[in-house]
């Protein structure tokens, strides 16, 4: 497991070396996310946790990491496999989704993502789609595609909150243009799927808490 870590992290290396010479701006930001993926890969396999005993958590995917592979996010009906980092900061969201560390098995879950390298692909989501959320060493979530919305922040009311057994993925907007709206937000709201939760599409969106990152995270695609 060592030696392929070593030789992940020599091929990522040399990958970003590569990629500085040739690739600028936006290119460059879209290959720098492709290699941490790989690395956080390998990192979501180890079940070394760096000294950390928390379920949510695993090891680090670089030595110089201030993040960790929280979860792993599929959306099958598209090939999509990503590791969702922990954290929705920039730092963190440069080389994955992310998700608030204190997130637990109990609470809603909230998914944050660029729109332009990991959850470009939201805007390709409708009504019905799967999308499987699993935490580490636990079995996967199925969740079940319930809306999609464009959603116009206020200076009054800035944040978005779920609802315990839903999930919400939300990315800037809008898609296709290298500028982002401010204001505005791009959700995909699911409803996990579970025999004894019933299936509701009502009250997915709740306006009312803080999520820091929300108020504060300008995103420049």
């Amino acid at each position: 497991m060592l030696s392929r870590r070593r030789d992940l992290l020599l091929i990522a290396a040399s990958l970003m070396l590569l990629s500085s010479v040739f690739l600028i701006d936006g290119a460059w930001i879209k290959a720098k996310a492709v290699v941490a993926q790989w690395l956080i890969a390998s990192s979501w396999q180890s079940e070394t946790s760096e000294s950390r005993t928390d379920y949510r958590v695993s090891s680090l995917p670089w030595p110089w990491a201030d993040t960790w592979p929280m979860a792993k996010l599929e959306v099958p009906h598209l090939n999509i496999t990503q590791y969702v980092m922990a954290g929705l900061d920039g730092e963190s969201l440069a080389f994955g989704p992310g998700m608030d560390p204190l997130s637990t098995e109990d609470s809603g879950l909230l998914l944050a993502g660029h729109k332009d390298t990991h959850f470009d692909y939201l805007q390709r989501l409708s009504p019905g789609d799967k999308v499987h959320v699993t935490l580490k060493n636990r079995e996967p979530w199925e969740f079940e595609v319930t809306a999609t919305a464009v959603v116009e922040l206020t200076p009054q009311v800035r944040n978005i909150v779920v609802k315990e057994n839903q999930l919400a993925l939300v990315t800037c907007y809008p898609f296709g243009i290298e500028q982002s709206d401010p204001n505005k937000r791009y959700l995909v709201l699911a409803e996990r799927r579970q025999r004894e939760l019933a299936s509701s599409s009502e009250e997915l969106l709740y306006l009312t808490q803080t999520i820091p990152w929300m108020r504060n995270l300008q995103v420049k695609m």
